[in-house]
Order: C-alpha cells, then sequence, then structure tokens
C-alpha cells in the first residue's frame, strides 16, 4: 500500500521536472528563433495559434498553481502583455482559478502527505495550526484569497485538508480572486513596463 501511495506521490515530482524541463526547452527555442527578441515578436507568434493560444495560455496558468514550474508573477504579465489588460486579466482569473480547484481537488484525494511534498515547509507549518479548527482557518483562507499577498496556492492545497466543502471552497475563490488577480496582474505589468524589461 504504502509502495502504491509514494509512487503516486512520485508522479507529481515527476510532472515537476517534465514541465521544468519543457518550459526550458520553450524558452531555448524561443530565443534561438527570435521569439523573444520584442514583444511584438512574441505577441505575433502567440496570435498565429488563434483561439489555441488562449487555451493553452489558460492551461499554462492551471498548471503553474498545480505545480511550481513559473512563478504566477510572469505568467500573469505575459496574460496581459499577450492579450491586453482586459482580456488578459480574464484569462488570468480563468487560469488560476481552475488550477486552485485541482489543487483543492488533489488535496482531498492524496492528503498531507503531497501536500506537505508540494508545499514550503515554512508556509506548511505556518498555516497548517489551524487546520484542525475549521472555523478558524476558513477566515484565514478566505483573507488569503481576498488579499493580493497571501501564499493563496499553498492556502488551497492546505484548504483541501479541511472539512471546508466544494461549494464554500468555490464561492471564495471565484468571488474573491478577481480583485487580487487584476492588482498582480496590472502592478507587475507596470512594474515590467517601468523597467522597460520587455
Amino acid at each position: 500500500m504504502n509502495y502504491v501511495k509514494n509512487f503516486r506521490l512520485n508522479w507529481f515530482d515527476l510532472l515537476t521536472v517534465a514541465g521544468l524541463v519543457v518550459t526550458g526547452l520553450f524558452i531555448y527555442l524561443g530565443y534561438h528563433n527570435g521569439i523573444f527578441d520584442s514583444r511584438e515578436s512574441l505577441i505575433e507568434y502567440v496570435e498565429s495559434f488563434g483561439a489555441q493560444a488562449i487555451i493553452v495560455f489558460i492551461f499554462i496558468q492551471f498548471l503553474q498553481v498545480i505545480l511550481p514550474i513559473l512563478p504566477a508573477a510572469v505568467t500573469c504579465v505575459a496574460g496581459v502583455i499577450l492579450f491586453g489588460p482586459v482580456w488578459g486579466i480574464f484569462y488570468n482569473y480563468v487560469g488560476i482559478c481552475i488550477g486552485s480547484f485541482g489543487a483543492f481537488l488533489i488535496s482531498k484525494r492524496y492528503g498531507q502527505p503531497l501536500v506537505e511534498k508540494m508545499l514550503n515547509e515554512k508556509i506548511f507549518k505556518k498555516y497548517s495550526k489551524w487546520l484542525n479548527d475549521s472555523k478558524v482557518f476558513d477566515r484565514v483562507f478566505a483573507i488569503g484569497i481576498f488579499g493580493p499577498l497571501a501564499p493563496d496556492d499553498a492556502l488551497c492545497y492546505l484548504a483541501g485538508l479541511t472539512q471546508m466543502s466544494l461549494k464554500k471552497f468555490g464561492l471564495i475563490i471565484l468571488f474573491g480572486k478577481p480583485i487580487p488577480i487584476a492588482l498582480y496582474s496590472l502592478g507587475w505589468s507596470t512594474i515590467v513596463n517601468w523597467l522597460d524589461f520587455f
């Protein structure tokens, strides 16, 4: 039984490594082929895929919540750069919300061993002290999701270890995410533009 459990958990390590390899390969090929030479060349490349580009981007946002491949700051800025502030923020919201549900359900399925594997030890210790008090954790979770600075991906994994219902989790995510994602996306994209980084 432990062998099967460990094998399942190791799949997440393999997926993380695979994601890092694919990301690295994409960045290498992108620079080699001039895709990252300018903002215009990147946008032109993405637009060449049509509607599929939106699906791929949303999937990437989903993955960055589930697996620690790319920091959210990078993908959120990419959404604004590639699709504009309105649609970029919307696609960020859709992908991140789907990823949040995924993290919650994966945590429910695999439990604490996986969550400890996925989260930073310091963050896990900081928030896990409230796991046995559902009322306190629910408040901490809601405040964290509605605020732009909390480790919300980690909180989604931790929420899966509590008695929180999918309905309550969903309401907090769907209503709590829009403003923080908008602030996060626009804030980082403003910094990138100010620095003339890309």
